[in-house]
């Protein structure tokens, strides 16, 4: 009873701090559902130029490209996806627990319908039902549920599972449940005394917007930081879908002087001149493939097109860094090592990167004999 006259007493204070995190909520949800309809209408106008350019012969080189990166994209995916959903589950189980634990610390809130509907704002869930040890709806936020049990449907014989074993804890995909054919995910789990199960529902909307705000945190764990190119992560995930077959020029850089910069101008220094060799690289690469900061100073460019076509790529981006200047540095030197991939018949990616690297090396040590400056420097 203490405990329960202890969060009587504070429950005014929660629920406006409730009502400002569900406000925030909602904020948040808005501006996830506008830059998803934005990345839709983007895919559409990318697919209206595709289909606008089909007959150009560029164009329909570039579009088989882009289909192979979707597929591949689509299928990389797949496994973040699984994890995305299995953390989504995990999340709304524990939210299950913590509603049991509630209930058991306050045994007057278990056929309290109004108690339950605080404890599931609280819990930032919509539904909770109580099950007794048969598989029978006895209580919760919804009376009209009541007398549902494991048998009432495709829906809810999901659940059966838990009348042979106390231990377990389950997490249904969305579904239509069965009352009302609304689409909902429920996790469900015994509370400690094994005298009922604990169900908490989740509607569609939030659901979705979990696995959106999921997938947007492994997005973001493959985008470096400081340049806004991919990563080490990306590259590595990205090497897993290209064809060795296919038709492609990979791309060694690394930032000249970079240690210089750092000793006499300081980090932020050195940090413009990565930044600054990234969109020289996006701005020249960005169209024909990826760029990745797989280190340091390091980075890797994977474009897809052929060796006439890289020509005219290295002389623009020869042109973009000698017009480059920061606030802080007034100049920037990238040493640069190509591979196309048809010059030879390459056993293995690491055999590109490794002559890649080899002749970007070539390249800084030609820069630094030319310039005459310690390499160390």
């Amino acid at each position: 009873m203490f405990f329960y006259d202890l969060r009587l007493s504070t429950e005014h204070q929660l629920g406006a701090e409730m009502q400002k995190i569900k406000y925030d909520k909602i904020r948040k949800l808005d501006k996830i559902v506008f830059l998803a309809l934005g990345l839709i209408l983007m895919a559409l106008v990318i697919q209206m130029a595709i289909l606008n350019w089909i007959n150009n012969k560029n164009t329909a080189k570039m579009s088989e490209v882009l289909l192979d990166r979707v597929v591949n994209v689509i299928e990389k995916n797949e496994d973040d996806e699984k994890n995305m959903i299995t953390s989504l589950k995990e999340d709304y189980i524990v939210r299950a627990k913590a509603v049991a634990y509630i209930i058991n610390a306050n045994p007057d809130a278990e056929n309290n319908v109004d108690e339950l509907k605080k404890i599931a704002n609280l819990m930032s869930v919509d539904e909770i039902h109580l099950f007794d040890t048969t598989g029978k709806i006895y209580s919760g936020t919804i009376p009209e549920y009541y007398g549902y049990n494991f048998d009432s449907g495709d829906q809810m014989e999901y659940f059966k599972p838990m009348l042979e074993d106390k231990t377990l804890t389950m997490c249904q995909d969305v579904t239509p449940n069965t009352s009302e054919g609304k689409k909902m995910m429920y996790a469900i789990t015994w509370d400690e005394t094994g005298t009922r199960m604990v169900q908490v529902g989740i509607y569609l909307a939030l659901a979705a917007a979990g696995i959106i705000y999921m997938y947007v945190k492994v997005t973001k764990a493959k985008i470096d930081e400081l340049t806004g190119c991919l990563n080490r992560r990306a590259y590595k995930d990205d090497l897993n879908g290209i064809s060795l077959a296919s038709e492609f020029v990979y791309a060694a850089l690394d930032v000249n002087g970079l240690k210089g910069i750092n000793d006499t101008l300081g980090h932020n220094a050195g940090d413009e001149l990565i930044q600054g060799a990234a969109e020289c690289m996006k701005q020249c690469f960005g169209s024909y493939g990826r760029v990745y900061r797989i280190g340091g100073d390091e980075f890797v460019s994977i474009i897809f097109v052929d060796e006439s076509e890289l020509k005219k790529i290295r002389e623009d981006f020869d042109e973009v860094i000698s017009h480059w200047s920061g606030m802080m540095v007034d100049e920037l030197s990238i040493s640069c090592g190509y591979v196309y991939s048809r010059e030879k018949n390459w056993e293995s990616f690491d055999e590109i990167a490794n002559e890649a690297d080899l002749r970007m090396y070539e390249a800084k040590e030609k820069y630094y004999s030319v310039e005459g400056r310690d390499r160390r420097r």
